[in-house]
């Protein structure tokens, strides 16, 4: 099965809020693996900016990132 995890995701700066609609797939063990890979994804991606570049510039820092994950991985690439 493949479906779209989240959709509408926006973050605003002004009111340090985010909003997103997350497809459970209609079912609660699908819902609960899925959030957990993104959430292991996420921690990745935290781990990897956190690791790769400088809180005082914001040259080094690139604009986009591609991630793909599963279960036991994560890749992480910029994306140009």
């Amino acid at each position: 099965m493949k479906y779209g995890l989240l959709k509408y995701c926006q973050m605003s700066w002004e009111k340090e809020e985010h909003s997103f609609t997350f497809d459970t797939g209609g079912n609660k063990i699908t819902a609960l693996d899925s959030l957990g890979d993104l959430i292991n994804s996420l921690q990745d991606l935290y781990a990897h900016i956190h690791d790769t570049t400088s809180y005082g510039s914001s040259f080094d820092m690139p604009r986009y990132y591609k991630v793909r994950g599963g279960y036991d991985y994560t890749n992480i690439e910029v994306k140009k």
